[in-house]
């Protein structure tokens, strides 16, 4: 977990078996003993960049999986749901 959000999962732990393992310039290590499911998957999905799975494999594997997928739905975008171009992103009078 980046520097930046570790004091978030420090005040509001993933799961009670949540433990500081080490920590670097880069941010913290945390493990937590689980039974891996949809909603942690969720839950560790949800803070994108910000936090890496180092294990279990199938974990990892399934993490990678499911961004590869988002990454895929922002390259498949189609024409016309782009952004706007910068006129028509500007407020009306």
């Amino acid at each position: 977990m980046d520097n930046a959000h570790a004091p978030y999962v420090i005040t509001k732990p993933l799961h009670h078996t949540q433990k500081l393992l080490g920590e670097d310039d880069g941010g913290k290590i945390f493990s937590i003993k689980v039974i891996l499911n949809f909603e942690l998957e969720r839950e560790l999905l949800g803070f994108g960049s910000k936090m890496r799975v180092f294990g279990p494999k199938a974990l990892v594997k399934q993490i990678k999986k499911q961004l590869a997928k988002t990454l895929a739905n922002y390259e498949a975008t189609k024409p016309d749901m782009d952004e706007p171009d910068d006129n028509s992103a500007k407020p009306q009078p």
